[in-house]
């Protein structure tokens, strides 16, 4: 009866534990349910959601699943891969809940994840344990961040422009507490100004910077109007103890509730300065401006207003008060043909191209006249180089205008005989005497001056000649006019010259005869030049038309083949081209180095002197000479084709001797794409030569170049891999450790055996077995096989190709 009154009695207390442990849960959700954040328990024995309240769904946008996740439907893995859907990074996600599960992670977490949609959720993770201290689970704590987050980047963002506003500004800038006159902080164009380390001046007062009376200084920060702020004239002291008169722009600003002056600091003291100084010269002027009668004017070019004094008025005619403060009152008085000059020197001046104003225009009088006027001035600009004034004067110079009008008049004719006298110069009566003879050319003519005096033409020229010179010379009597002609003159020299005369009528007597000046000119440099100049304009026609044709760029229409057999091109002839590369050579004697002084002068001279010979049509072609030749001869191309190059080389080194000439001769071909076959062959020529190390110049014929004919038409970029892949590492090795392996390679590659090609580079036999057997390890390949070999000597010579097309 007992027992079973103790049974009854455990079962009540029992009920009763279970009912205040129901109500503490319940007290306990209820409270969770009200956080303002999100809670998460889980379960990681068994995977099971032990509770959450509404916010972590409402947070990861789960409120279909609750349900689920309440009927124990759900498990904590569905719900981490829902939540991991949402995230920015899924995959760290996952891993950060799998390392949470961990039962030896006994650390609290806490972090924050990135969601698609731009949120930041925040994170806390603690473990749970019971009474016996057995993991169990951990507790999950979610609140969603982004608003603060983005609050706190503003702020970033507010600070950063603070930064630039404050900090970076070029004009100096302080903070200064308006109570004490402490320097709360200065910006690094205050720092330079005032020369004090950012330390010092931000422990300073605004009254050891500035001399002035302590109250005075007061008053003024303390009065600084809110928001308009005010501005005050001060002189400030810098580091070095130099004091400087600077306007302060200050205004109030509150910073975290207090109350502060931000002011920003200006150095005037070059304005003050330079205002002092014009007060100054105004006074010194004025004494001097009074005598020389010159009249004054001041342009504000700040505010657009113009000073003109009385005298600068009277100058014109007007009196005191028939002027305003315009400046336009100046300009619509210029003369028309004058504006464009004065506007011109003014911007220069204002621009700081000139540092001075001067010249000569003419201005309306008040009577409608104009007079002719000095104008001087100067611009003064601030510190900044911007002008802030423009001063002067005025002088009233017609007078002397006039006066200069008559001495030019009166040295007219003799400017007028100067300028027909430009060479050799005489003066010749009616009766084709010589008068005079002038000028400073003294080898032209070629005639002893004092043969001229008092001689006739007749007397020193051929008959014809001296006939046609006395009879222009009458014709410019009876004209009146200038005349003038072109003539030879064989004066015992090897070749006869040009001469251009030129005759003038003169005013002048000559016992009582009329007289005429004329000038004769030595133009047979000139007409040399004017022949060469239009050579070379043909020539540069012709060469366009041959590159952009062997270049692809034209197509062989009709009228494309009559351009051609304009510039002598017969496509249905035979044709072969032979490309010519010339150098300068190293040591040459004296007098060939003085041939080759400008060696791209020439170039065309050559060409000139080829084109003499009707069997070639030469072109420039950029670094080389293209010249397209026929050959009637077509049973030994070859030969045929190699002699003719023989005979241009040969013609060039007459011509200039001491060029290094190179020549790739081509194949013959005929018809449409002869000229660009032709061309193409003889560039592979001159590059396999290249290829092949030849300095100091050859024949080659394309025929000849072998197994370049298929490297001088490979592809850059494609070489480009075949040469890295084959003996780049080579190339590498070579560069870094200057072990001149590549040529090494080169010389066994062409050798029968390792002995010919040690006596080839002079080395012992041994020292090349090693040399061979490193570039095998360089390269990873042996070169004893044929393939490997093929392989090697071809990559070497397309490496040599590319180097010759860099450079």
């Amino acid at each position: 009866m007992n027992k079973k009154l103790l049974d009854l009695k455990q079962m009540a207390f029992l009920k009763q534990n279970d009912a205040e442990i129901n109500q503490r849960e319940l007290f306990l959700r209820t409270m969770l349910e009200a956080l303002p954040v999100a809670c998460y328990v889980v379960d990681d024995r068994t995977d099971d959601i032990i509770y959450f309240n509404s916010l972590f769904c409402d947070i990861w946008g789960i409120r279909q699943l609750e349900a689920g996740m309440r009927n124990g439907i759900l498990k904590n893995g569905d719900i981490v891969r829902h939540c991991a859907a949402l995230a920015a990074n899924a995959p760290a996600y996952i891993e950060s809940c799998v390392s949470l599960q961990d039962l030896n992670n006994r650390s609290t977490i806490h972090d924050e994840i990135q969601l698609k949609d731009n949120r930041v959720i925040n994170r806390l993770a603690v473990q749970l344990w019971d009474v016996d201290d057995n993991y169990w689970g951990r507790l999950y704590v979610f609140g969603d961040i982004t608003r603060p987050k983005e609050i706190e980047r503003s702020l970033k963002e507010s600070e950063q422009k603070y930064q630039q506003l404050f900090f970076n500004s070029p004009a100096a800038k302080l903070i200064v507490d308006p109570e004490n006159g402490n320097i709360v902080d200065a910006n690094r164009a205050a720092i330079r100004f005032y020369g004090y380390p950012a330390s010092e001046l931000q422990s300073m007062t605004v009254y050891d910077i500035n001399p002035g009376d302590p109250a005075e200084i007061a008053r003024s920060i303390q009065s600084v109007r809110e928001p308009d702020g005010d501005h005050f004239h001060f002189k400030h002291r810098l580091s070095n103890g130099e004091v400087r008169d600077v306007e302060v722009y200050s205004g109030r600003i509150n910073v975290s509730g207090k109350k502060l002056n931000s002011a920003i600091i200006f150095d005037v003291t070059e304005k003050l300065r330079a205002e002092e100084e014009l007060l100054e010269s105004r006074e010194r002027l004025s004494l001097v401006i009074e005598s020389a009668r010159a009249g004054i004017w001041d342009y504000d070019v700040i505010n657009n207003r113009m000073y003109y004094d009385q005298q600068w008025k009277t100058i014109l005619g007007y009196q005191e008060d028939e002027f305003s403060d315009s400046p336009e009152e100046w300009l619509s008085r210029i003369h028309p043909d004058d504006v464009d000059k004065v506007c011109r020197a003014r911007r220069d001046l204002m621009t700081g191209k000139t540092d001075k104003f001067q010249i000569e225009h003419r201005l309306r009088h008040k009577n409608g006249s104009y007079r002719w006027i000095l104008a001087r001035g100067k611009m003064i600009f601030d510190r900044a180089k911007r002008p802030l004034r423009w001063v002067g004067s005025n002088i009233d110079i017609t007078i002397q205008k006039e006066v200069e009008a008559l001495r030019l008049e009166s040295e007219k004719r003799l400017k007028e005989f100067a300028r027909a006298m430009p060479d050799t110069s005489f003066i010749i009566d009616e009766d084709g005497r010589y008068v005079e003879i002038f000028g400073n050319n003294v080898n032209f003519p070629p005639i002893s001056r004092e043969k001229f005096k008092g001689h006739t033409i007749h007397q020193l020229l051929d008959q014809e000649l001296a006939d046609t010179l006395l009879n222009e010379i009458r014709q410019t009597i009876v004209t009146g006019r200038q005349r003038s002609l072109v003539f030879q003159m064989d004066l015992g020299q090897k070749e006869k010259i040009a001469v251009e005369g030129r005759l003038a009528p003169m005013s002048y007597l000559n016992d009582g005869k009329k007289t005429v000046a004329v000038s004769l000119t030595n133009i047979t440099e000139r007409r040399k030049a004017e022949k060469m100049l239009q050579f070379t304009y043909n020539l540069q026609r012709k060469s366009d038309f041959f590159n952009d044709i062997i270049s692809g760029q034209g197509t062989m229409d009709k009228k494309i083949m009559a351009t051609a057999e304009n510039w002598g091109i017969d496509l249905t002839r035979p044709l072969f081209c032979c490309l010519v590369q010339i150098d300068k050579a190293t040591g040459l004697h004296k007098n060939d180095q003085d041939n080759l002084t400008d060696f791209q002068c020439p170039k065309n001279n050559i060409i000139a002197l080829l084109s003499d010979d009707e069997e070639y049509v030469l072109w420039d072609n950029r670094d080389h000479i293209g010249i397209f030749c026929y050959s009637v001869d077509t049973a030994d191309e070859w030969l045929v084709s190699m002699q003719a190059a023989k005979r241009i080389r040969e013609k060039i080194s007459s011509y200039i001797p001491g060029l290094i000439i190179t020549i790739g001769v081509s194949r013959m071909h005929s018809g449409l794409r002869s000229l660009g076959k032709s061309y193409e062959e003889a560039r592979s020529a001159i590059i396999a030569a290249k290829c092949q190390g030849e300095k100091n110049g050859t024949i080659i014929h394309y025929r000849d170049i072998g197994f370049y004919q298929l490297i001088a038409t490979c592809e850059i970029e494609h070489t480009g891999e075949y040469v890295q892949r084959n003996i780049g590492p080579l190339i590498k090795y070579d560069r870094e450790k200057g072990a001149g392996f590549l040529q090494t390679l080169e010389v066994i590659l062409e050798s029968n055996n390792l002995k010919d090609a040690a006596q080839r580079i002079f080395l012992h036999y041994k020292t090349l077995a090693y040399r061979k057997k490193r570039i095998e390890e360089i390269l990873g390949v042996s070169i004893d096989q044929f393939e490997t070999r093929l392989t090697l000597a071809t990559a070497i010579k397309l490496h040599k190709l590319n180097s010759l097309e860099d450079n």
